[in-house]
């Protein structure tokens, strides 16, 4: 599953056609629900690395939308099931100040609707730096996932891709 705009038909080739993307896909393929939580590089210099978590889903409005400048994230199921929700991060008002170590933002949850969908064991969903995301949401109650998220800077990929990525 991929979710990006369909503004950006030149990124959707770039990925999809680059190494970077079948290292992602064939790293996840060799990960199990049975592997604990951990985080392993598979880059040199934190160009890729995936994180292997679990918790447990959350009600809604304990949850926030975050968003990256530098890296994309690939989020895949391993076990268990979540809705993430999708918003352009232009549309959102931050929360908190952009924090450059971390690599990450919050946003304010709007009022609006915003997209959702369910991620299931072997489902994965990719957000570049435009899609702020928000994780960790019940299905109907609280329950436990395992789940590994990768993520790629986005300087392994051709400029084409980077051009138009928020500063």
């Amino acid at each position: 599953m991929l979710l990006s705009n369909l503004h950006t038909p030149a990124r959707h080739a770039a990925l999809l056609s680059h190494p970077v993307w079948t290292r992602a896909l064939e790293g996840l393929a060799k990960l199990s629900p049975d592997d604990p939580d951990a985080t392993l590089d598979w880059m040199p210099d934190k160009q890729m690395f995936v994180m292997v978590q679990g918790y447990t889903t959350e009600a809604r409005d304990t949850c926030r939308f975050e968003a990256h400048r530098r890296y994309i994230d690939i989020q895949y199921m391993l076990a268990g099931e979540e809705i993430i929700e999708i918003a352009p991060v232009q549309d959102l008002t931050p929360d908190t100040p952009f924090d450059p170590d971390r690599d990450l933002a919050f946003f304010k949850t709007p009022d609006a609707p915003c997209t959702r969908l369910i991620l299931r064991p072997g489902d994965f969903a990719v957000f570049f730096p435009e899609d702020a995301h928000m994780p960790k949401v019940r299905v109907q109650a609280p329950a436990p996932l395992r789940k590994a998220v990768v993520k790629v800077d986005i300087s392994l990929f051709a400029d084409p891709l980077c051009l138009d990525l928020p500063v």
